[in-house]
């Protein structure tokens, strides 16, 4: 049976696409971890780097929720994301996102990713970004 929370997780990955996270979805104090950082990263920097994530996909990197679990303050999630880089190549990856829910909304967000397709792909465009911010 549906919950808030169920429905609050489907609305963060439906906002994905096009870094249309909106902060209200989040508490002030929202925290992130991701494996490809490794460290606990103020909400705001990851929401910057969903932000920057999705400016390779035109058309947006979509996700799909193959199963979502809520009780209490916790919440798990199975996804698996797909789209087309700017540089027209297909991208998909699988995806497991942990969240710890506080007021209705999300407090922290812990997202695990296989690693291959990231650096194959999306590993050059960030490099390549960063090197035009850095100069």
């Amino acid at each position: 049976m549906p919950t808030a929370a169920h429905d609050l997780i489907r609305l963060f990955f439906a906002t994905m696409p096009g870094g249309k996270l909106h902060p209200d979805m989040f508490t002030g104090d929202f925290t992130a971890w991701t494996c490809s950082k490794g460290v606990e990263l103020p909400g705001e920097a990851y929401l910057g780097g969903v932000r920057m994530l999705q400016s390779f996909f035109p058309g947006g990197l979509h996700y799909t929720v193959d199963s979502l679990i809520a009780e209490g303050d916790r919440a798990a999630a199975d996804v698996h994301a797909q789209g087309t880089l700017a540089n027209g190549e297909n991208f998909a990856n699988s995806y497991a996102f942990t969240f710890r829910l506080r007021d209705g909304k999300i407090a922290a967000v812990r997202e695990y990713f296989n690693p291959a397709p990231v650096e194959e792909k999306i590993a050059p465009l960030i490099r390549a970004f960063m090197a035009t911010q850095a100069g």
